[in-house]
């Protein structure tokens, strides 16, 4: 026969077992939780949870303008591909030492979906690279977008730089100083003339 006495000890064992199984299942999940949020950057993070543009479509993946891991671009397109759009090439910000052009996923979807062929290189990054070597990626990067614009359905004679914080000095650099893309590099190898403009986005940080 189970006395009060024994009650009592069973409901008093239950009580004492809920915060131990408490603490063993946080242990199993916060762990498990402190490396996927550590294996994601703010930005994926973002690109992972907020809605995306719609209307658009990647078209290209990884492709190498240059022999370096780093040399890589995305490009993203309108969803449409009824006539030639024009072309914007992006470079992200981070101090020109951190970024990735997957964290701006959703700057290549955005500008895409206002009609734009956008292309999205990564870049060398300092401290494995000095200064210029970010900018000569960058202008690989132009050359790329020149030479594949009719593939990638954009209009070669419609071309444009923007940048955000680091990304546009990158940008502007590109665009004012014939250093990087050379004197002629306002024409097309078939002879027609196409223009590079610079919208410069700046934040508070560099």
């Amino acid at each position: 026969m189970t006395t009060r006495k024994d009650e009592r000890r069973q409901i008093s064992g239950r009580i004492q077992d809920v915060p131990q199984r408490t603490r063993c299942a946080a242990g199993l999940v916060a762990p498990g939780l402190a490396i996927l949020l550590s294996a994601c950057s703010p930005l994926l993070t973002f690109n992972a949870i907020v809605p995306k543009d719609g209307g658009t479509r990647l078209v290209v993946r990884d492709a190498p303008f240059g022999p370096d891991a780093r040399q890589r671009l995305d490009v993203y397109a309108p969803a449409s591909a009824a006539r030639a759009r024009p072309v914007l090439v992006f470079f992200y910000g981070g101090s020109w030492n951190s970024g990735t052009k997957a964290g701006y996923a959703f700057m290549g979807r955005a500008f895409a979906a206002q009609g734009f062929v956008t292309v999205v290189p990564d870049y060398q990054l300092v401290s494995l690279v000095r200064f210029p070597a970010f900018l000569q990626d960058n202008a690989a990067a132009v050359r790329w977008a020149q030479t594949h614009a009719a593939e990638i359905g954009g209009d070669l004679d419609r071309i444009v730089l923007a940048g955000h914080s680091a990304g546009a000095y990158n940008a502007a650099m590109l665009a004012l100083d014939p250093r990087w893309l050379g004197p002629t590099a306002r024409r097309s190898a078939a002879g027609s003339g196409w223009r590079v403009r610079t919208t410069s986005c700046r934040s508070t940080g560099r």
